[in-house]
């Protein structure tokens, strides 16, 4: 006896979470049945990525004996509660196209990144706002995981300054801040460096210390 495919639905694998740019722990499984609900096998499944940016293990894969289809979904690089969006479809069958969702999280910690860079001050002044810097992914999502402290200190020191402030701080949320920061000599080109355990440094971009206000700042001849 023939048995003629009629409706496709999820079988398995919908609503997983997993790191960006990591493959799901679970395949992604559709099932074809008769109109009584029996399984087809031989029907191929079509896959297709709709959003997120993932990729999939093939773009078709045929029903096995108890009807149902797999394929493996490798995340994209974002991450975001069901970012990834992947539709499973057979021509002519009730249910079709079929969703599935999966959400992204930040992989593993690898990088440091000045979010918010120092700001040009006066010398003696604080820094204002805050400079802030984020514990990244390789794909540049913030790592949202216990405190973990970082350290700045001056990078490029043309003026032979000293930096003074909160110059260690632990992240919220994977993003740590530091308030109060100067520097007591003015010049042009300062950076900061962020470090932390197990992770490379962090060079900011370079910026300037004024003179203070009121401090002398050039002579010029009147007369």
């Amino acid at each position: 006896m023939v048995l003629v495919p009629s409706g496709l639905t999820v079988s398995a694998g919908n609503a997983q979470t997993g790191a960006a740019g990591s493959a799901l722990a679970q395949p992604l499984v559709a099932f074809v049945t008769t109109a009584d609900g029996a399984p087809v096998g031989g029907v191929h499944v079509d896959w297709h990525v709709r959003a997120g940016g993932g990729f999939l293990s093939t773009p078709s894969s045929a029903t096995d004996d108890q009807g149902l289809a797999a394929v493996v979904l490798t995340l994209g690089t974002a991450a975001g509660t069901n970012a990834d969006t992947v539709e499973a479809s057979v021509a002519d069958l009730a249910g079709a196209p079929l969703l599935f969702t999966a959400s992204t999280v930040a992989g593993p910690a690898s990088q440091l990144v000045f979010t918010r860079a120092p700001s040009p001050a006066a010398a003696g002044a604080p820094i204002v706002p805050a400079v802030q810097v984020s514990v990244e992914d390789a794909f540049g999502n913030v790592v949202v995981a216990p405190g973990a402290g970082i350290d700045l200190a001056l990078g490029a020191n043309p003026g032979g300054a000293t930096l003074s402030g909160q110059t260690h701080s632990s992240t919220l949320n994977g993003v740590a801040s530091f308030s109060g920061l100067t520097l007591d000599k003015p010049f042009a080109g300062y950076t900061l460096v962020a470090s932390a355990t197990n992770l490379p440094a962090a060079t900011s971009v370079p910026f300037l210390v004024a003179p203070a206000a009121g401090a002398a700042a050039r002579i010029v001849i009147t007369t």
